[in-house]
């Protein structure tokens, strides 16, 4: 009998066995039925899992272990469980194990120490050789670093051997051959040629190949010249319409037949059933003329005529159909049968040629039909001026509730009849407010004109048109009164018959009394201020009122505009901003009234006009100034209008106010400093500027400019023949800037200033010395310029500065010296590469280059030096891959396009400029650029039409004015060189871009230089075509 599975002897009586896998057995039992073996098992399972539900236990058998299995212990717990004993027993395990780790951790690192020791001595690192001779470095002065030589290229590597070899004779004749040309044309291949010719002719004659085909070239450009009109691209040849009748010839397939059929008797049966039916009959015949059967579908019309006598459409179409001269039988017919049709009557007055024909079919169909609006105005616009009025006058008769005729017969009725119309005109619609328009225009106009003729019966002398009581402010105050009144009576009429004022229709209205003519100026400001309120919530009033104002100045309605700031102020009394915004327009309206009256009228009239407009921009200033005194806005516009007004004594007075209302405004210094230099005061401005500079706490732009007026009068200086004085001002200079620095020493304008006048003074180690302190110092300034650039990349532009309202006051000058591009930190990296090339370290130069785009990589202006210092060394190569690398990390940067095609071969302009075109389409130097292409090439039509493409994108890019004035002046036509100094004479604030144009208003020597002498200093500098250094 064999022992039952996994019995061991002794096992009960306490006695320790062991079990081998002989014991055990295989692993599947031979002698045990598989089927039987899986018929136990979910018995014996679901024993377990009743013992383990009987007892939970730790110790049970329903605790297991997934390491230790179910024999855990007593002690092991629950499994997963981690608690506090556990956490207590591993902290004591470590605090042991730090402790024997600390007791060998010194002889390890000693060991360790000593091998790292032994193995360094035994292969030693070239850093670790060379570090003391590294860190004596730091004591090498800048006279030794200067006086290594730069490091040739040796390199062998990448150098291509040209290997150059005789080429075959076979080879030369050939190509002489192909491009000779054929003299003479063979006898035999002549004689066939001309056919019945004799042999003897045909053997004297000879013809030029070559001659024919530049004949044939002529003949077709002469061809093309007859097809052109005088303007440039348009042709005589209309290629719409010629397209079109490409388009009528179809040729039709055996399905469109087979649908023609279809359609065809399926109309059939629609006129066949219904014949009184009008559509039917048209599309019948539609469909022969689609079918190009054009004489059925006259026939078809006709029967429909006949069988719709009463269908104006049937009518119609068979005039569309038939012939002038059958159409006007046809039509005839028609307006017999529809005597009151408005269509046929319309359609047969345009079938004749002449006026007076045209004009007695519409008095013939007014006999019909009176009330018709549309025929009275067909009528109306054939007659004359008296002849419109008589039908004026029997048309608002016959269709009085038509607003447009009675207004029109108003417009040409002199002032009492045109009141009496406006009156009956009121009396018949008294819901049109459109009326009452134009009352209060008739009204202003006729007090306008009558003033107007009592003052020139009696003029005023000059002295009183300074006064307050000026004529101009009589008449404007009586039309004011009387234009209001008329509102405030429309108003009231009109809500008596429910109609309540339409905000937008009323702005509307004043707008174009603004740009009627003559305008209607009272008019207008009474209309903005019965509507301008009207649904506007009190807590949006101000900001409503606000971008409504703007809205109107954009769009060229300043005196809408202006109505409305009036409006605003009167609810925000002190807001200083709404007060400046005002007055701001107003100086413009007043410089644009005085540039238009220069061209209209003679000098009296135009002192009377000037003065009157600048007397009421300095009364509103005035009024702001009194609500709000310490607005420095408001004192820089008041001064600012004296200037203009030509009167300096009172805009000094102004500033003195003004420094006086706000001492500690840097702004109204910067004025009165302007103020003096433009009237050549020197020693007043230096006075003023020590005044900011120890009054004012914050005035970095103060020590720029007057860093920057020390080096214009030291450049006067210099020009004397005291040369001792010029010595102590380039003392004095440098004095300042130390002075300047020392206060502000991460100013990379004052580094630049400090290093260019080190280099006058022939002190060059010392100037690059100075830049290089500068580029240390300006670190954290050109991370924050990098931030700027990258972002203004990142949003599809290039970052850009312009004149603000306070920097107006600055002279050009001083404004493009202390602002942009030469205000920052890059030019101090390209001067310094300058002074590099200078004492030949091109190396040097290239590092300082690429140290400076190393730091910011989004300045173009670093790139172009970099490509520009390439090109000077003739490796043009490299500056290629300079610039393709630079329009990679910068691709919407106008500058690095405009000079990769400044330096583009002319067989790649036209794709290198579609490219730079389709990244930046109104980029002004990509489209200067283009067209001097097209200057090169001749086409001086096209490069005209470029210029002022490149100057509208760009007005404010002086290079691109200076440019085309260079081109014109190269041609030789003076009218267009006026039309091109007249166009740049004509903005409001002067470049401030420009390579050429800032690099020549920033000299000392040009400081007081006007607009004009700039513009010509820099075309002729862009005529010289050389390129320029940005340093």
């Amino acid at each position: 009998m064999k022992p039952p599975p996994g019995y061991v002897p002794g096992v009960g009586r306490g006695a320790a066995g062991f079990m081998t896998r002989s014991d055990l057995g295989p692993a599947v039992p031979q002698a045990m039925d598989l089927d039987a073996l899986q018929a136990n098992q979910p018995s014996r399972r679901k024993e377990y899992e009743d013992a383990d539900d009987e007892d939970d236990t730790p110790e049970g058998p329903g605790v297991f272990d997934r390491f230790m299995g179910n024999d855990t212990g007593a002690l092991a717990g629950r499994p997963g469980e981690f608690d506090e004993d556990d956490r207590e027993a591993d902290a004591v395990w470590k605090q042991i194990d730090e402790k024997m780790d600390e007791r060998r951790k010194s002889r390890r690192e000693a060991k360790m120490k000593e091998e790292m020791q032994k193995q360094r001595m035994e292969k030693p690192q070239i850093a670790t050789m060379f570090r003391d001779l590294k860190r004596q470095l730091a004591d090498v002065p800048a006279e030794a670093w200067d006086a290594i030589p730069d490091v040739g290229d040796y390199t062998v590597k990448k150098q291509k051997l040209e290997k150059f070899a005789p080429p075959p004779d076979t080879l030369l004749a050939r190509a002489a051959a192909e491009k000779a040309s054929l003299a003479q044309l063979d006898p035999a291949v002549l004689k066939a040629t001309v056919g019945g010719r004799e042999e003897g002719e045909s053997a004297s004659a000879s013809a030029d190949l070559t001659s024919v085909a530049e004949g044939r070239g002529t003949v077709l450009s002469l061809q093309l010249d007859r097809a052109s009109d005088n303007v440039s691209g348009q042709t005589v040849v209309d290629p719409k319409g010629y397209l079109t009748d490409l388009q009528g010839i179809k040729l039709r397939s055996d399905a469109d037949v087979a649908d023609l059929k279809k359609a065809r008797l399926l109309l059939k049966s629609i006129v066949a059933t219904n014949p009184g039916h009008g559509p039917g009959w048209i599309a019948a015949a539609r469909l022969e003329e689609v079918a190009g059967k054009v004489s059925a579908a006259r026939n078809l019309i006709k029967k429909g005529c006949e069988a719709c006598p009463q269908n104006e459409d049937v009518w119609l179409e068979a005039a569309r159909l038939s012939q002038p001269a059958d159409a006007a039988l046809i039509l005839a017919r028609g307006v017999t049968t529809i005597p009151r049709s408005v269509q046929l009557w319309m359609r047969a007055a345009s079938l004749e040629k002449e006026d007076a024909a045209k004009a007695r079919v519409l008095r013939k169909a007014l006999e019909h039909i009176p009330e018709s609006v549309s025929l009275w105005k067909s009528l109306i616009e054939l007659a004359d001026q008296d002849d419109a009025r008589v039908l004026l006058s029997r048309a608002v008769e016959c269709c009085p509730r038509h607003v447009d005729m009675w207004l029109a017969l108003a417009r040409l009725q002199g002032y009492d009849d045109a009141r009496k119309t406006l009156n009956r005109a009121r009396a018949a619609i008294p819901t049109e407010p459109g009326v009452w328009f134009a009352a209060a225009r008739l009204e202003e106009a006729n007090i306008r004109s009558a003033l107007q003729g009592e003052r020139e019966a009696g003029p005023a002398n000059e002295a009183s048109v300074v006064c307050n009581e000026s004529p101009h402010e009589s008449i404007d105050a009586q039309a004011d009164v009387s234009a209001s009144k008329i509102i405030r009576r429309a108003i009231a009429s009109l809500g008596k018959h429910g109609v309540e004022v339409d905000r937008e229709r009323w702005l509307r209205e004043a707008v174009s009394c603004e740009k009627a003519q003559p305008p209607s100026p009272s008019t207008c400001r009474a209309l903005v201020r019965a509507c301008i309120g009207v649904g506007v919530d009190q807590a949006d009033a101000r900001r409503t009122f606000l971008a409504d104002a703007e809205d109107q100045a954009k769009s060229g309605a300043r005196l809408t505009a202006m109505a409305i700031f009036d409006h605003s102020l009167e609810l925000f009394p002190t807001d200083s901003d709404l007060w400046i915004k005002a007055a701001h327009l107003r100086v413009l309206q007043a410089e644009d009234t005085q540039r238009q009256l220069e061209n209209a009228i003679g000098k009296k009239e135009l002192l009377v006009e000037a003065k009157k407009h600048w007397a009421e921009v300095n009364g509103f200033l005035e009024r702001a100034l009194k609500n709000c005194p310490q607005s420095t806005g408001l004192w820089l516009l008041a001064a600012t209008a004296k200037k203009k007004e030509g009167d300096m004594i009172g805009a000094g007075q102004v500033l003195e106010c003004a420094m006086n209302a706000t001492p500690k405004s840097q702004d109204i210094f910067l004025a009165a400093f302007a103020l003096e230099f433009d009237q050549g005061r020197d020693e007043k401005a230096s006075e003023i500027l020590a005044k900011a500079r120890d009054s004012l706490e914050d005035v970095r732009i103060i020590w720029e400019v007057s860093a920057a007026f020390q080096r214009i009068k030291t450049s006067a200086q210099m020009l004397t023949d005291d040369m001792d004085s010029g010595h102590r001002a380039r003392e004095s200079e440098l004095a300042l800037l130390h002075e300047a620095l020392q206060k502000y020493p991460s100013d990379p304008l004052l580094h630049r200033m400090k290093a260019e006048l080190l280099v006058l003074s022939s002190r060059a180690v010392e100037a690059k010395e100075a830049l290089r302190v500068g580029i240390k110092q300006c670190a954290k300034v050109a991370a924050g310029e990098e931030i700027e650039a990258q972002e203004s990349e990142e949003n599809m532009k290039e970052k850009d500065f312009d004149y603000t309202q306070k920097d107006l006051h600055l002279p050009h000058h001083f404004f493009l010296a202390c602002h942009g591009y030469w205000a920052s930190t890059a030019p101090l990296w390209v001067y310094l590469a300058d002074l590099e090339w200078d004492t030949g370290s091109l190396t040097r130069a290239r590092a300082a280059l690429e140290q400076g785009r190393k730091a910011r990589p989004y300045c173009p202006e670093l790139w172009v030096a970099a490509v520009r210092l390439e090109h000077q060394q003739g490796k043009s190569a490299d500056a290629e891959a300079l610039m393709a690398l630079a329009l990679k990390v910068m691709p919407k940067s106008g500058v690095l396009w405009a000079e990769a095609l400044n330096n583009t071969p002319r067989v790649q302009r036209k794709s290198k400029a579609a490219d730079a075109l389709g990244k930046c389409p109104d980029d002004g130097n990509i489209i200067a650029a283009v067209a001097c292409f097209f200057a090169l090439e001749r086409k001086d039509e096209k490069a005209r039409t470029w210029f002022k493409r490149a100057a509208t994108s760009s007005p404010r890019n002086g290079d691109i004015w200076a440019q085309w004035l260079s081109f014109e002046e190269r041609r030789g036509q003076q009218e267009q060189i006026n039309d091109v100094q007249t166009a740049f004479m004509e903005q409001r604030t002067p470049p401030i871009q420009g390579e050429h144009w800032v690099r020549n208003a920033i000299k000392p020597e040009n400081a007081r230089c006007q607009l004009s002498t700039l513009l010509q200093q820099t075309a002729q500098a862009c005529a010289s075509q050389k390129l320029p250094r940005l340093g």
